[in-house]
């Protein structure tokens, strides 16, 4: 029988003495076993629709706080700071260092900017530090300049040569001496067209003035610190790869500190860590004073899937075996690798929170015991998060796996109560309970299916209607057209629950509870099977079960029985349940949505963003918002709250569909979100079996890194009515007959090529075939002279039954890229940082004995 809550409270004082010093539960409250009487009317313990709009904001509360926390920036210290604060690290000094870098402007490998203005004024910057570097410390400048190649899995994979690039490599140690080293890397040279001063300038900046705040150290530190200034990471981690193989205090490196950029200013996020070690994880937590980590960041990056990038790291990691920290700024994607990544668009207090961060655990590390010998904290993996940047929680996998094991009993044991005694919530038998049970299971599931076939056939419907990537500029609209839809869809599939699964329910809170239990065991499951997939989010989400779990424990037995307004303390215990798993998952939005919208305007035009950022949105409202629809089932009536958010979500249709908000891309100086294009003027000569030139034509081709495409720019460049669509060459030509910069054809396919002049190019591009040898009986040996610009790429697929089995470029079998025609393609980036001379290499070539090897074909690219 269901009673009100001031109905219970009556009943509970008109219990004998001996039963009221009982605890009795939420569930026990709304039946009574011995059959008194109650009274009928249950308007009082039905929640209204203003309570239910009290959670949308409570939930738009904690969204605005996880805002706040993103944002938040440390003052930045100036000169003015330096007599009050010396040994702290001052922004203004490394802002100096910054727009004298970028000064130089784009600092590609091979650029005069790159290879003399870059490396001039950091060298004297060291020099300048060096002079005023304490006696117990020594420092050591080294100007490295390997040459070399490896094979590289990015993109389709390709073999990257390299010839000549740079390396400034500052050593700093205790002046007796030390045995073993820290290294910190940044990178100098930026992407062409770009200042590059958040990627990775202001790294390098950081890491000059830190490099000064330890030369005033009165105390050596107990381990080197290798501050490594590299020149060739956009020219895809040449140069990392030159020292970890090559240089002589590569050999003492026993850890490492990466500094990369994805964004402009902002939180700077440790995104990898490893491999195990972790050890490296507490340090960091313990040196970094503005923590920003998430074992998610990591499993997510490391997954290759969705963000198509790669850093310095993962050469230190599988070419030096040395573990370390990966860490990069995040926020305003827009504009990385643009012309808008300069120093103004870094905000105030970005550098300082970088700095005093790097500072920190640069001391930890160079005087950490666990350096040379980590010990038994060498193996294993532990679980990591920021808690509002304040501080760094971390545990190990074996912790993680008890409280995972701990929930699997509860959750067990609560079921298996349950089922035994059924009539506590109003069923006859067990076998109901558990049917009802399962049922609600589905209806969840089936909720979770229809959101996401909902949002799937929005972001089609934006895609197929031109309004694709509405969101791009304006991301509140993402808001309206995915979040709003997804928890609509989520209420209406509880009210349909609740009116056909949940009809013979007696009480609308055993309805709700059976709901939340359904939840729970779902998600149980979901986490109980990534714990098993060794994924390590799932000690993260896990917290999402069990603090709602406690907190309903909690309010069942020691608030719900002394209640006397049970719909407010119901609110009131469900809204600290939330608060710290919605928050976390709400910072964890708020952090998806700063990576993952900039990411769109670059992912190529094969992936449909809408599609894929509807995805991203109801993960967000299956792990955050879907928490308090079971609130459905105890709320009178949802038809007011069920037409804002319809409302809501048709003015965003029709803001992306109509007005000029709806549009993707802005030039505004303030905050740009520009549309990117790779765009090269080309010159093609195309070669037939005998050697005979078979095509010869030039034109710009224009390569869309976007799914919008090149479709807006008809109206204003006329010309391109006369272009054509590169794949319509793909199968005829290898690499589509285009002279691609790294083999990325999977997810840069769709280009355009306009008929136009010929270029003029400064250094002439000529493949010319030196000798040819028989090594084997059925192998040729062929050599080749390339002579041409800083940056080229060679591409060969041998026909069918041809086989290449060595070359000169890596040891081993040649690493193959995508397949041509059924036919392995092998794609190499060769480039030279100076003096860019002729270049020799060559293959060997094994032909079945009842072919002959006619004359060779070369196919050249600029």
């Amino acid at each position: 029988m269901v009673v009100s809550t001031s109905r219970a409270s009556e009943s509970l004082r008109q219990r004998p003495k001996s039963i009221k010093a009982s605890v009795l539960s939420r569930t026990q409250l709304l039946y009574d076993d011995g059959g008194s009487k109650y009274d009928k009317n249950r308007s009082s313990s039905v929640l209204s629709e203003g309570a239910f709009l009290v959670v949308f904001g409570y939930f738009i509360a904690l969204t605005w706080v996880a805002v706040l926390v993103h944002n938040h920036e440390p003052v930045a210290l100036t000169l003015a700071d330096v007599g009050a604060n010396p040994n702290v690290f001052i922004e203004e000094r490394a802002r100096d260092h910054l727009k004298s870098l970028t000064a130089f402007g784009p600092r590609p490998t091979g650029s005069y900017a790159n290879e003399v203005l870059a490396v001039d004024y950091i060298v004297r910057q060291v020099q300048f530090i060096e002079q005023r570097c304490r006696r117990q410390h020594t420092i050591e400048v080294d100007i490295q300049k390997p040459s070399g190649s490896f094979n590289l899995d990015f993109q389709d994979g390709f073999t990257s040569s390299y010839v000549r690039v740079k390396n400034i490599l500052v050593k700093f140690e205790p002046a007796h001496g030390a045995n073993h080293s820290v290294m910190v890397n940044c990178h100098y040279d930026s992407v062409p067209g770009s200042p590059g001063a958040s990627d990775d300038a202001v790294s390098c900046a950081v890491m000059l003035e830190v490099l000064f705040l330890l030369s005033q150290y009165e105390k050596p530190f107990r381990h080197a610190i290798v501050f490594s200034f590299n020149g060739a990471e956009e020219n895809i981690l040449q140069a990392s790869h030159g020292f970890i193989t090559q240089h002589r205090w590569a050999s003492k490196i026993k850890a490492f500190i990466n500094l990369d950029s994805c964004g402009s200013g902002g939180r700077e996020l440790l995104f990898q860590a490893g491999p195990e070690n972790p050890w490296l994880i507490e340090l960091y937590g313990r040196g970094a004073k503005y923590p920003f980590a998430c074992v998610l960041a990591q499993e997510v990056f490391q997954s290759g899937r969705i963000v198509p990038g790669d850093t310095d790291f993962r050469i230190f990691r599988d070419y030096g075996n040395i573990p370390g920290l990966d860490i990069a700024y995040i926020k305003n994607g827009y504009v990385y690798h643009t012309k808008f990544d300069s120093e103004e668009y870094i905000p105030p207090g970005s550098v300082q929170r970088a700095g005093e961060n790097l500072h920190g655990l640069v001391v930890e590390l160079a005087n950490s015991p666990l350096v040379p010998d980590p010990g038994r904290k060498q193996h294993g993996n532990v679980i990591f998060f920021d808690f509002f940047g304040l501080f760094l929680v971390v545990y190990s996998e074996f912790l993680g796996g008890i409280l995972m094991y701990v929930c699997m009993a509860i959750v067990a044991y609560r079921t298996y109560w349950r089922a035994t005694k059924p009539k506590q919530i109003g069923f006859k038998t067990g076998k109901a309970y558990l049917n009802v049970l399962l049922k609600g299971l589905v209806a969840l599931i089936s909720g979770w299916v229809l959101s996401l076939v909902v949002l799937l056939v929005i972001g089609f419907t934006l895609s197929v209607f031109g309004a694709a990537m509405s969101w791009y500029t304006n991301q509140f609209l993402a808001f309206g057209l995915f979040v709003v839809p997804a928890v609509l869809t989520m209420i209406l599939n509880h009210k349909f629950a609740h009116r056909f699964i949940y009809k013979n329910v007696k009480s609308v809170w055993v309805a709700e509870q059976l709901s939340f239990e359904s939840h729970q065991l779902l998600w149980f499951s979901i986490t109980t099977l990534l714990y098993f997939l060794d994924l390590k989010t799932s000690m993260v989400l896990l917290i999402g079960v069990l603090f709602p779990a406690v907190f309903r424990f909690i309010g069942d037995y020691f608030v719900y029985p002394y209640s006397k307004n049970y719909v407010r303390d119901f609110l009131l215990v469900n809204l600290f349940a939330w608060a710290l798993p919605l928050e976390l998952s709400l910072q964890a939005a708020v952090v998806a949505t700063q990576i993952l919208i900039p990411l769109m305007g670059r992912t190529g035009p094969v992936i449909q963003p809408d599609i894929f950022i509807g995805v991203v949105f109801w993960l967000v409202c299956i792990i955050s918002y879907n928490l308090t629809v079971s609130f459905v089932h105890a709320t009178r009536s949802l038809k007011l709250v069920s037409s804002i958010l319809f409302g809501i979500f048709v003015v965003s249709v029709a803001t992306a569909v109509f007005t000029p908000l709806g549009y993707p891309f802005s030039g505004s100086l303030a905050n740009p979100t520009p549309q990117r294009f790779m765009i090269s003027h080309v010159h093609r000569v195309l070669h037939a079996r005998n050697g005979d030139v078979r095509k010869e034509d030039s034109g710009i081709w224009l390569l869309p890194v976007d799914f919008k495409g090149e479709r807006d720019m008809y109206d204003y460049f006329p010309e391109l009515s006369s272009a054509h669509y590169v794949d319509s060459e793909c199968e005829s030509e290898l690499m589509c007959g285009q002279p691609f910069y790294y083999p990325a054809l999977q997810r840069l396919r769709k280009s355009v090529y306009l008929p136009g002049p010929k270029p003029e190019f400064h250094e002439p591009l000529r493949l010319v075939l030196v000798s040819q040898s028989a090594i084997e009986i059925d192998v040729r040996r062929l050599i080749f002279n390339l002579t041409g610009p800083s940056h080229m790429a060679v591409y060969m697929s041998p026909e069918s039954g041809v086989e290449l089995t060595k070359w000169s470029f890596t040891t081993g079998e040649p690493y193959p890229s995508l397949s041509w025609n059924s036919r392995p393609t092998y794609f190499v980036y060769h480039s030279q940082a100076e003096k860019v001379q002729p270049f020799n290499f060559w293959v060997d070539i094994r032909v079945p004995k009842d072919r002959q090897i006619g004359r060779a074909s070369c196919r050249e690219r600029v």
